[in-house]
């Protein structure tokens, strides 16, 4: 049955999600403050948080909470975690503890990334790093932006993913985090990948296969071979997208994995990069095969990538009646999943399925793809917001603090240059008034020696007195 539906519905839902999918999302590993050990003493966690409450010490009841709200958010226990967060983040700040506050911003952009709330993820994740980056702590900033940069590419903000990714990479390189080095030259590798640079596509994809190899996590592997084949296949080398495929399928093998999301993924992608070769030998088994094993995942992807190559190969065989029912299963499945990519893929199949009504499908296809790139340019400008806005409120702060500190320059020099005339002033009177009682001792000392002058003088008029009348006397006495 034709799958009917409102073009304009299509695209407002579609437009509302704005979801994107790549060949794989790796992001790097939150590294915990305070890692959980799992163990057999693990209380229920709500238990656990009840008891917090109870420890006097600030700092133990900040690292009990940020504990109990990163396994509350590992383990899905959304209401707890949110509860847990803020408590943690409040109490964080209340002992200046930015560290703390780091990681709960951390938590929380990883709780609205897997919500695909992605602006919300990248807005804490931005606040994250940049505490870090204050803090000096260069590893998780630079894991926190590779983040950010994961997020702008499923965006197709390629350009902007491209910047952030080089920033993390800096200071990433400080460190011997091979893993998340990795995760950053596929990011690279995917993005360059989407803007048909299939060279540089390589290069970073080689550079991330390097870093992996070192790493411990061989796991890995095969979705970097995939990566390296779907580029080839991209390429239209599709010998050589088969080779990597087929190193991608042998290292999940060897190594024993139980990932049946990537391994669907590897046998869908061989048997059409085969298909191209014009090799439809084994095509459709392996096909059906992926689609299957896709069918019972939880949730499930992938499976209206599945429905168009399995279109395209009844198109292929000229099974035109089983290629327009795979296709509608396949446009179905995308809009239900709000997956723009399949959507348009879809649609684009149809003007080769339905020559009668391909006029129609062509003005379909622009319609949406037009409206789809609108809507990405909005939701692109909206990061570069958040982004401009936190970047300018930094640069508020910085004013004002500098603002703040020529202020308290100016009040010091001020109150400094008071306390030197007071100073001044005091030396002064104390100057003035030793003058003055130097001024005072000169005259007290010219007056006691004009006085003692006075009374040197006053006694020898008394001995010249004293003398004549002695002399008068004894003149009368002889000649009296």
């Amino acid at each position: 049955m034709r799958f009917h539906t409102n073009i304009w519905l299509i695209v407002f839902v579609l437009l509302a999600s704005c979801t994107s999918t790549s060949s794989e999302t790796t992001r790097s590993e939150k590294q915990t403050l305070y890692p959980f050990q799992e163990g057999p003493l693990q209380a229920d966690l709500h238990q656990e948080y009840n008891n917090i409450f109870f420890q006097d010490d600030p700092q133990s009841r900040s690292k009990s909470l940020l504990k109990i709200s990163y396994r509350a958010l590992e383990k899905g226990d959304t209401s707890l975690f949110l509860q847990s967060n803020k408590e943690a983040r409040k109490l964080c700040d209340s002992i200046d503890h930015p560290a703390g506050i780091a990681e709960t911003f951390w938590d929380l952009g990883k709780y609205y990334f897997n919500r695909k709330v992605k602006d919300s993820a990248y807005f804490y994740y931005d606040r994250a790093q940049k505490i870090y980056r204050s803090l000096g702590d260069t590893l998780n900033a630079g894991r926190l932006l590779l983040n950010m940069a994961i997020i702008q590419k499923d965006i197709k903000d390629y350009t902007g993913s491209e910047v952030t990714t080089f920033d993390a990479i800096h200071l990433l390189s400080l460190y011997n985090d091979y893993f998340s080095l990795y995760a950053a030259f596929n990011n690279l590798g995917i993005i360059f990948n989407e803007l048909e640079q299939y060279e540089r596509a390589l290069y970073y994809h080689n550079k991330a296969l390097e870093y992996l190899r070192k790493s411990s996590k061989k796991s890995r592997l095969p979705f970097v071979y995939n990566n390296i084949g779907v580029v080839h296949d991209n390429h239209k080398n599709y010998a050589q997208a088969i080779q990597y495929y087929r190193r991608a399928k042998h290292s999940y093998h060897s190594q024993q994995l139980d990932n049946p999301r990537i391994y669907a993924m590897i046998l869908d992608n061989e048997a059409y990069a085969k298909l191209h070769l014009m090799d439809s030998s084994g095509v459709y088994e392996q096909l059906l095969k992926a689609l299957k094993i896709r069918k019972k995942l939880s949730p499930q992807t992938g499976l209206s990538v599945s429905h168009l190559h399995i279109a395209e190969y009844f198109l292929f065989k000229k099974d035109t009646a089983n290629a327009i029912k795979h296709a509608h299963k396949a446009e179905e499945i995308a809009f239900t999943d709000r997956n723009s990519r399949d959507y348009l893929s879809a649609i684009k199949l149809f003007i080769n399925l339905s020559p009668e009504e391909a006029l129609s499908y062509s003005k379909r296809y622009i319609n949406v793809n037009d409206s789809l790139y609108k809507h990405e340019r909005a939701v692109q400008n909206k990061f570069a917001g958040i982004r401009f806005e936190t970047d300018e409120y930094i640069s508020e702060a910085k004013k004002l603090n500098q603002r703040i500190l020529r202020l308290s320059i100016i009040s010091s020099s001020v109150v400094l240059l008071l306390i030197l005339l007071y100073i001044i002033m005091i030396q002064r009177s104390k100057t003035e008034l030793l003058k003055q009682r130097q001024q005072a001792g000169q005259d007290i000392f010219r007056l006691m020696l004009a006085q003692q002058k006075s009374i040197e003088e006053g006694r020898e008029k008394e001995k010249r007195r004293i003398s004549r009348e002695l002399h008068d006397g004894i003149l009368g006495d002889l000649f009296g």
